[in-house]
């Protein structure tokens, strides 16, 4: 099912505003998901350097605040980014 969901510029676009808004009050967990969410529907549209740049800015933050979960899909992402390249 989720396969054929493919309106990624809009999935985009709202993961940029959720960004935003989380980083407007300084929330660093939903700015970590944002950004890897970002990195997921970037990956799916093939724009692995773009990805790699979210999915390691979601780890990051990941790190800043102890979050494992975010951290190691950001980083096993990242991975599969790099064997696609």
């Amino acid at each position: 099912y989720l396969q054929k969901l493919t309106n990624y510029d809009s999935a985009i676009a709202c993961q940029k505003k959720s960004l935003e808004l989380a980083s407007s009050i300084g929330d660093s967990l939903n700015m970590a998901r944002a950004f890897q969410r970002l990195g997921v529907c970037k990956k799916s549209k093939g724009q692995y350097d773009e990805a790699i740049a979210d999915f390691s800015r979601a780890r990051e933050l990941a790190d800043v605040i102890n979050d494992f979960k975010i951290g190691g899909t950001a980083s096993f992402a990242i991975a599969q980014c790099y064997s696609y390249l």
